[in-house]
């Protein structure tokens, strides 16, 4: 079963203001979690995103300056994965580090469309 597991923040300037241990922390908590789905070969897709500052959008079919959404989290990064079930995507992400809010969705399978 495939989840996507999206990574947020509430501070856009968390990453810029982090002590150098707290970034070691961050980056051992993906090198674990990355581990662990390879073990399992259940990565499907892992990268991180630039600061939602970059962001475009589109609404109404029509180009936008800057992200359109409001939010008091940020997305930073998001991985495919998948797993058995949704309670060993909970067991993994928990490897992950706590600067994040994780937030982790049943990928729906939508039939007669291959893409």
């Amino acid at each position: 079963m495939r989840f996507a597991v999206l990574l947020k923040e509430t501070d856009p300037s968390a990453w810029d203001t982090a002590s150098q241990a707290q970034r070691d922390a961050v980056f051992e908590g993906h090198a674990a979690f990355d581990a662990a789905l390879r073990e399992r070969d259940a990565l499907v897709l892992g990268e991180a995103l630039d600061p939602a500052s970059t962001a475009r959008g589109v609404v109404g079919g029509v180009p936008v300056e800057g992200p359109y959404a409001e939010t008091a989290e940020h997305l930073v990064g998001l991985y495919v994965v998948d797993l058995a079930c949704m309670q060993e995507a909970l067991d993994l992400v928990g490897l992950l580090s706590t600067e994040y809010h994780a937030e982790i969705r049943p990928v729906t399978v939508i039939e007669g469309y291959a893409g």
